[in-house]
C-alpha cells in the first residue's frame, strides 16, 4: 500500500457527501477496507466517495494489522507498531503513527466527514500489556485527538457495562458522529498473547479510548452466552463463511447493542449476503473496480431491519 504518498493524498482529499439517512451506528452499514495496508489504494483513495462511482472505495473502516518489536518494550521506548500481516518486525515498514497522521491530514481537510472506524489486528502482544496500553493510547492523542475519538465510556455513560449502555441509551446516529473516529482492537483469540493483551485492553471500559471486539472464531455463535453476555464488548468480528456467521449476525441485530464487521467479502454473492444479514461493516479487498462493492448511494447507509439469512 502506498501509504505515505502525500501527492496521492494531497490530490484526493475533497469534501465527502454525507449519507442520507440518521440511522444509529450499529443499525448502519458501510464499506471496510480488510487488511488495509496490502490494498492497493491510499488512504485517501480507500476514503474517497464518487457519487458517480459508489464502489470505487468509499470505506468507511480501515484495518491496520499491527507487529511490535521483541525488544526496546522498557517505559521509556517508543513501542513502534508496524503495520504487517505479520512476521517479524520490520523497522522499514510504515507505522501505526504514520497511518493515523495521514487520517488527522484527512480529518482536517474533511470537516463534516462521516465517522471512520479504524480495526487495529494485534499480530503478536510482546511486553507488559499495562505498559503497552498507555504507549498506544499516547499515540491515539497524539495523532488523532482525544477530542476526535468516539470512545467506550461515551457509550458506556453511567451503565453498569458497557453493553448495558449501548442498550440503554442507544448507539448515537451516524449523523451524530460525524468528524469521529472509533478505535477498534482485533486478534486471534486463538493466540494466547494476544487474547491476553485483548482482555487487558477491554478492562476499563470507562477509560479506554479503543473498543476490543469478541473473536467469534472462539467465541460460538450464541450471543445468550459469554463471552457475549461479559458486557466489556459490543464489536464482533465474524469471518465469513465460518459455520453460523450469518445466525450470529441477525442475532447480534436482534439482540441489541452491539455492531458487526464480516470480513473477507470478495465475491459478490458474500457481499450480498451479508448486507441482506444487516451486517455493519462489510470488510473486502475489493476496495475499487468492483461495481457490487458498495453499500448504496452514500458511505454509510441503514441496514436492513431485520437482517435475514438465505435468499
Amino acid at each position: 500500500m502506498k501509504l505515505l504518498s502525500i501527492l496521492s493524498l494531497l490530490a484526493s482529499l475533497l469534501a465527502l457527501p454525507g449519507q442520507a439517512g440518521a440511522a444509529a451506528y450499529n443499525l448502519s452499514q458501510q464499506k471496510g477496507s480488510h487488511n488495509t495496508e496490502q490494498r492497493n489504494e491510499t488512504l485517501a483513495q480507500a476514503l474517497f466517495f464518487d457519487s458517480q462511482q459508489p464502489y470505487q472505495g468509499g470505506c468507511r473502516n480501515l484495518e491496520f494489522d499491527l507487529v511490535l518489536p521483541e525488544t526496546d518494550l522498557g517505559a521509556n521506548d517508543d513501542w513502534p507498531s508496524t503495520l504487517q500481516h505479520g512476521g517479524s518486525y520490520d523497522w522499514k515498514l510504515a507505522t501505526l503513527y504514520d497511518a493515523l497522521m495521514i487520517l488527522h491530514d484527512w480529518h482536517l481537510a474533511n470537516p463534516g466527514h462521516d465517522v471512520v472506524t479504524v480495526t487495529l489486528d494485534l499480530k503478536n502482544a510482546p511486553g507488559s500489556d499495562a505498559t503497552y496500553t498507555a504507549k498506544v493510547e499516547e499515540t491515539f492523542t497524539a495523532t488523532l485527538g482525544a477530542e476526535n475519538l468516539y470512545t467506550p465510556g461515551m457509550l458506556q455513560r453511567d451503565a453498569a457495562t458497557l453493553l448495558a449502555g449501548a442498550r440503554a441509551y442507544g448507539w448515537p446516529s451516524v449523523d451524530d458522529l460525524r468528524n469521529k473516529f472509533i478505535l477498534v482492537f482485533t486478534g486471534s483469540d486463538g493466540d494466547s498473547a494476544v487474547a491476553r493483551r485483548r482482555r487487558y485492553l477491554s478492562q476499563d471500559t470507562r477509560t479506554r479510548l479503543a473498543f476490543v471486539d469478541i473473536d467469534q472464531r472462539t467465541a460460538g455463535n450464541d450471543v445468550s452466552k459469554p463471552p457475549y453476555t461479559d458486557g466489556n464488548r459490543v464489536f464482533i468480528s465474524i469471518e465469513y463463511g465460518s459455520s453460523g456467521w450469518c445466525d450470529l449476525a441477525t442475532q447480534a441485530q436482534a439482540a441489541g447493542g452491539f455492531a458487526t464487521r464480516a470480513y473477507v467479502l470478495n465475491s459478490e454473492g458474500d457481499w450480498d449476503a451479508a448486507q441482506q444479514a444487516g451486517v455493519n461493516i462489510l470488510a473486502t479487498d475489493k476496495v475499487s473496480n468492483y461495481s457490487w462493492a458498495m453499500v448504496g448511494d452514500a458511505p454509510i447507509v441503514p441496514a436492513p431491519v431485520p437482517g435475514r439469512c438465505g435468499s
